[in-house]
């Protein structure tokens, strides 16, 4: 089950960083806390393992992190909570602050 939840948030975040990029900006204006570089890009989604080219598999780090080089796919991950990839969720550094009951972000 997790492996299709995982591809359904990465299908889910192409989506939205090409078609929704005015709701990833605002919801990105309301995360708070910061990257604790928990080393969530290599991920398997259906036996096909996910390796970024920017990705050190030794020290486990992002050779491109915080440069003008990282993907914009990185920059605003995660955009919201729906989008941690589940392995990471209780690693991950960023929250959102709650919302006006009105606000549609």
């Amino acid at each position: 089950m997790r492996t299709l939840n995982n591809l359904w948030k990465f299908i889910r975040t192409r989506y939205y960083l090409t078609f929704k990029m005015n709701y990833v900006l605002k919801s990105v204006s309301k995360r708070r806390g910061r990257c604790k570089r928990c080393s969530c890009c290599p991920l398997t989604i259906l036996n096909f393992k996910y390796k970024c080219k920017n990705y050190n598999p030794i020290d486990k780090s992002c050779l491109v992190y915080n440069t003008d080089k990282m993907p914009k796919s990185c920059f605003y991950y995660p955009f919201d909570e729906k989008n941690k990839w589940d392995e990471f969720k209780d690693k991950c550094g960023f929250w959102w602050e709650e919302r006006n009951s009105g606000d549609k972000c």
